[in-house]
């Protein structure tokens, strides 16, 4: 089975699929994200792997994690995924404090005598970020933002609020209603977005574009939740909820 559907067999969600290239669209004028929040089995995968898709077929460089439960508290998990195709001679273009932080962190050398702390290594990243997007507009994507650990949050939250004239794609899925501990990326986006329904940009961080299909995603996997339970329920059960409606409304 292909992981990303073709986007022409994805029904119903052309809203979200249009502000995904609308995103792609305004990195040519710096760093912009999108966030695609709401409940299980709605379609936030499908259409991550399509905005996915049209980054890599548009030539952006994919920088991309979708991590799981198990996960969740593993250090640097998010981080190592992101930036395990980053190549070594890339990395030799850094100062040698950030590239050895960085080859500690992607555990491409051993930690001797090199502490990894989350300052020098958030400063590293944004430099290879830059360092990266000269090259080819730069694409982050991340499903399932709930389950990625707090260290790789806080370190990409650090470098993306610094690179508002950066050509720079962020791209992210969540669960919505959940714990609150993804704080270091997605509290800001979620605080600053605006619903693709009304196709208003907000800003998060400041300076950096953002949508959200939040409004549009949720609305329609609870109408289609309420379909199906509409369609399941017998006749009597129907008769008794309509009799129950009308009598509500009767004054």
């Amino acid at each position: 089975m292909a992981l990303v559907a073709e986007r022409s067999e994805i029904i119903g969600r052309a809203d979200e699929l249009a502000a995904a290239e609308r995103m792609l669209d305004r990195t040519a004028g710096g760093a912009a994200a999108l966030v695609l929040a709401g409940e299980p089995g709605i379609g936030k995968t499908v259409v991550w792997e399509a905005g996915r898709a049209a980054g890599e077929e548009r030539g952006f460089r994919i920088l991309s994690s979708r991590p799981v439960r198990s996960e969740a508290q593993l250090p640097l998990g998010v981080f190592g995924d992101v930036f395990s195709a980053v190549p070594a001679e890339l990395l030799q273009q850094l100062p040698d404090p950030q590239r050895r932080v960085l080859e500690v962190a992607l555990l491409r050398a051993d930690p001797e005598g090199v502490a990894v702390d989350q300052r020098t290594l958030s400063v590293a990243t944004l430099s290879l970020l830059r360092l990266l997007a000269a090259g080819a507009p730069l694409l982050l994507a991340v499903d399932d933002v709930q389950w990625a650990d707090e260290s790789s949050l806080g370190v990409l939250g650090f470098a993306l609020r610094r690179l508002e004239s950066t050509p720079i794609g962020v791209l992210l899925a969540i669960r919505a209603g959940g714990d609150g501990s993804a704080v270091d990326v997605t509290a800001g986006l979620r605080k600053r977005r605006s619903s693709a329904a009304t196709s208003g940009p907000s800003r998060w961080p400041p300076s950096i574009s953002s949508s959200s299909c939040d409004s549009v995603a949720r609305s329609r996997g609870s109408s289609s939740a309420r379909s199906r339970r509409r369609r399941a329920a017998t006749p009597s059960m129907r008769s008794r909820s309509d009799a129950h409606s009308s009598n509500a409304a009767r004054p």
